[in-house]
């Protein structure tokens, strides 16, 4: 007598239906990965953008207040000039003698030209800044405005302002953001005549 065995696995093929199946299952997967990927990816970049101008302006902003908290003046010298026309002269203590007008105090000069902010760092220690030389740009390319507006009246401050956009040519938009700061220095009292 033979004997029947019975296998567990039996041989089945795959229908069309099933594979039809599988494969628009997976298509769903792959789009929603795809989607969080472009979604995430888009927003690191606009985040990162964003970040790159705050901290360009940022570190503008704390440049001029380190050297505009330097400012002194005397009779003949006030301590800055504002001209209206995108530029701030600082008469500064450069060897930290405390007001007396020393011999190395020199004017310094932050100027805006085009998209750029430049920091002339010796403009001479004359009555008036006379600045020569190459400026160190401070921002490159992404300056659209800025404002140095003057509070000594009844107080003794400095009020700056600047505003950048990553592409100043073309509107704000979420690919294009803009960052206005401001911030007010609290001027020696030196440095009015």
């Amino acid at each position: 007598m033979k004997r029947k065995t019975i296998s567990i696995f039996l041989p089945k093929a795959i229908t069309l239906i099933e594979l039809l199946i599988c494969t628009s299952l997976l298509g769903v997967l792959i789009l929603g990965i795809h989607n969080i990927i472009a979604f995430s990816t888009y927003h690191h970049a606009s985040a990162d953008r964003l970040a790159k101008l705050q901290n360009d302006v940022a570190r503008c902003l704390e440049h001029i207040t380190k050297n505009a908290g330097r400012a002194i003046g005397n009779t003949t010298v006030g301590g800055f000039e504002n001209t209206g026309t995108g530029i701030l002269d600082v008469f500064i203590d450069t060897d930290d003698s405390g007001g007396g007008v020393g011999i190395r105090d020199t004017w310094i000069r932050y100027q805006q030209s085009g998209n750029s902010l430049n920091y002339y760092a010796n403009c001479g220690g004359g009555a008036t800044p006379s600045c020569a030389g190459s400026p160190d740009i401070l921002a490159n390319g992404t300056i659209i405005a800025n404002g140095f507006t003057s509070l000594m009246g009844a107080s003794n401050y400095l009020e700056i302002s600047l505003t950048a956009r990553s592409n100043p040519l073309m509107v704000v938009a979420s690919d294009n953001p803009e960052v206005s700061m401001q911030c007010t220095v609290a001027m020696p009292e030196v440095s009015t005549n």
